[in-house]
């Protein structure tokens, strides 16, 4: 390759990089809506990234009375006793025949169980609006050739967060 040939292509590649800082960013990148596609029950289900403080495989559980029927038991993650809940029984689904494999913490000390991560979603939010919600309300997002709602995790969580808070605890 000549030596002018490669001057020019460097040169042309310099500037394509300059140019690319210097123009503005584009519209609705930054502003799409990460989602992680679970499965609780029979089917998938979406739960924003932004609404989970992290994601560990699901330990071992001590059950407990509980008056909740989604309540699965306690289970220690990094040293802390954590409320677990199975996400389909909090849905109102019927759990599958496989055991929970991931815990989604969302408020402090409470986990939701699922049995299988099927991966992960970049949508824009105007896909998440009403007009695009399922039977249950929540808005629905195209998965795997069909649909999943997308759960509202910390609306889901409040009632539990809540009733946990009033319960006094041995654990501490």
């Amino acid at each position: 390759m000549p030596e002018s040939t490669l001057s020019e292509q460097v040169q042309s590649l310099r500037q394509a990089f300059d140019a690319a800082f210097a123009a503005p960013a584009l519209a609705g990148a930054t502003d799409l809506v990460q989602l992680l596609v679970v499965r609780a029950g029979a089917g998938p289900q979406a739960v924003r990234i932004v609404d989970l403080l992290k994601v560990e495989t699901c330990p071992a559980l001590v059950a407990l009375p509980q008056q909740h029927p989604a309540f699965l038991g306690l289970g220690a993650v990094r040293g802390r006793a954590t409320a677990v809940y199975g996400l389909a029984r909090l849905l109102g689904l019927p759990e599958a025949a496989t055991s929970h494999r991931w815990l989604l913490l969302g408020q402090a000390r409470i986990g939701v169980a699922v049995t299988a991560i099927l991966g992960s979603l970049q949508v824009r939010p105007e896909e998440l609006a009403p007009a695009s919600a399922g039977a249950t309300g929540a808005p629905l997002i195209a998965f795997g050739g069909g649909h999943c709602p997308v759960i509202d995790l910390p609306s889901l969580l409040h009632p539990l967060g809540a009733a946990t808070a009033r319960r006094p605890s041995s654990l501490e």
